[in-house]
C-alpha cells in the first residue's frame, strides 16, 4: 500500500512517490489496489479521450485525496483551482471499481460520466457532466455513494439508474442546462435501491420532474430535499407494477417540517392540511386505487413508530366521504410491539376482520373535523385497540386501506 502523487507540475517519474516526482495524469500514477493517491489541488488535466480513473479491489480501494501542494494537507480542488477529466471533444469520464475520492470537487466529463463497476464513494466532491450520468450494473454489483457532493449538468441530460444501488447525501444539483423531462431516470431493470437525502434541487426549472415512475421493482427514498415552487413535480407517469415504493418525506419548496408523499402500486399517501381534526391540524390522505385487493393487499402507511409503556391502548381517528359504511376489512391497523416475555420478538396484532366475509362496521367517532363541508357522505370513524401481553418499548402502527376510496387519517395517535 503505497502513497503516490499526481500534479501537472511533477516530473512524471516512477514510482511517483513525492510531489516533485508526481505523475502528470491521474490515470498514470502506477496506482494499484490499496494505494492512496494525493492529488495536488491545483492539478489540471483535460484528456482528449475517454478516461477511466483507476480503481482497486473489494476491501482494498484506491483512495484519491486532493491536497495542498506545499503542506500535503487536505484542500478542496476548487480552492487550488484544479480540475480532472475528459474535457475536450465529447469524451466520457468513468470511475473504476472500488474507489474513494475526497475533495476532488472538479471532476469533469464532456459527454457522459459513468459509475458502472464496483463501489465508488465521492466525498466533498463536484461532478460535472455534459450529457448523462450512468450508475449501476446489470448484476447489481455496483454501489455509488455521494457525500456532500455537488452535481452540475451542462446541456440536456439525466442521472440514469440501471439496477443501481445509489446514495446521495448532501450536496446541490447545479443545473446550467436542461433536464430531459425528469432528472432521475429509473430504468426498467429490477432491483433499484435509491436514497437521496439533504440535497438542494432548487435549480430545477418549470417542466422538470425529479424522477419517472419506475416500471420494475424499485425502492426509492427521497428525504429532506428542497425543490423549487415552479417545478413540475416529484414524479411523472403512473406506477403500474407491484414492488415499486417511493417515499418522499420533507421534499418541499416551503420551509415546512412535515411534507409526505408515498407512492406505490396500490395508491398514494400524502400530507393534508385542509382536512384534519385535533391540534395537529394535519391528516394523512390515503388515496387507494383500483389495484388494492379488497380485504387483502391494501395501501399502507406507517403512522406511528415510537415508545410506549406496557400494554398500551391506541386510538386512530378516520374520516371518509363514502356512502357505504366503513368496515374492518376496508381499513385496519397492524400493530407491532415487544413481546411481554421475549422482548426481541415483535408481536403483531391486527384489527382486521378475522373473517373477511363477515366484516364489522368501524366504530363511529364524535371528533370534530375541519374541511369536510363538501363531503356528501361523511363518516367519522375510529379504531381503538387495547393491547395485553406487551412490555414497554418501541411500537409501530401501520394503517391499511383495502378499498378503492380515499381515507383521511389523523396524524396524532392517541396513546393511553
Amino acid at each position: 500500500m503505497a502513497t503516490r502523487y499526481v500534479s501537472d507540475e511533477g516530473s512524471n517519474t516512477s514510482p511517483y512517490d513525492t510531489m516533485a516526482k508526481a505523475a502528470t495524469l491521474i490515470t498514470g500514477a502506477g496506482q494499484v489496489a490499496g494505494d492512496t493517491v494525493l492529488v495536488e489541488s491545483g492539478h489540471t488535466e483535460a484528456q482528449a479521450a475517454n478516461i477511466t480513473i483507476p480503481g482497486g479491489s473489494q476491501g482494498s480501494p484506491i483512495i484519491y485525496i486532493s491536497v495542498n501542494k506545499s503542506t500535503e494537507e487536505e484542500e478542496l480542488m476548487s480552492v487550488g483551482g484544479g480540475s480532472i477529466g475528459a474535457t475536450t471533444g465529447g469524451y466520457d469520464t468513468s470511475f473504476g471499481a472500488w474507489i474513494i475520492t475526497k475533495g476532488l470537487d472538479n471532476i469533469i466529463a464532456s459527454d457522459e460520466m459513468k459509475f458502472i463497476s464496483g463501489d465508488v464513494t465521492c466525498i466533498n466532491s463536484k461532478l460535472t457532466y455534459d450529457d448523462n450520468i450512468y450508475t449501476g450494473t446489470t448484476d447489481h454489483k455496483q454501489k455509488t455513494t455521494l457525500i456532500n457532493t455537488d452535481i452540475t449538468q451542462i446541456t440536456t441530460g439525466q442521472i440514469i439508474f440501471v439496477r443501481s444501488n445509489f446514495e446521495w447525501r448532501g450536496g446541490v444539483f447545479l443545473n446550467s442546462g436542461n433536464v430531459a423531462t425528469y432528472l432521475f431516470s429509473v430504468s426498467g431493470a429490477e432491483g433499484q435501491t435509491i436514497v437521496v437525502e439533504g440535497v438542494d434541487f432548487q435549480r430545477l426549472t418549470s417542466g422538470d420532474y425529479l424522477l419517472n415512475a419506475p416500471i420494475a421493482r424499485s425502492n426509492i427514498h427521497i428525504i429532506g430535499c428542497k425543490v423549487p415552487s415552479g417545478y413540475a413535480g416529484l414524479i411523472t407517469g403512473t406506477i403500474n407494477v407491484h414492488g415499486v415504493y417511493i417515499k418522499a418525506h420533507n421534499v418541499s419548496s416551503e420551509d415546512t417540517l412535515i411534507a409526505i408523499a408515498e407512492y406505490s402500486y396500490q395508491g398514494l399517501c400524502t400530507d393534508e392540511d385542509s382536512i384534519y381534526t385535533g391540534a395537529s391540524e394535519l391528516s394523512i390522505e390515503m388515496a387507494a386505487n383500483a389495484n388494492v385487493e379488497a380485504g387483502l393487499d391494501g395501501l399502507q402507511f406507517e403512522l406511528f413508530h415510537g415508545y410506549s409503556a406496557a400494554n398500551p391502548t391506541f386510538t386512530v381517528e378516520l374520516n371518509v366521504d363514502e356512502a357505504t359504511a366503513l368496515a374492518d376489512n376496508d381499513v385496519w391497523l397492524d400493530i407491532f410491539g415487544p413481546n411481554d416475555t421475549i422482548g426481541a420478538l415483535s408481536l403483531l396484532t391486527s384489527t382486521k376482520a378475522s373473517d373477511i366475509m363477515n366484516p364489522t362496521t368501524l366504530t363511529s367517532s364524535s371528533e370534530t373535523w375541519t374541511g369536510t363541508g363538501a363531503f356528501s357522505n361523511e363518516q367519522k370513524r375510529k379504531i381503538t385497540k387495547i393491547l395485553t401481553g406487551y412490555q414497554a418499548g418501541v411500537y409501530k402502527i401501520v394503517v391499511n386501506v383495502a378499498k378503492n376510496i380515499t381515507v383521511y387519517v389523523d396524524i396524532d395517535v392517541a396513546v393511553s
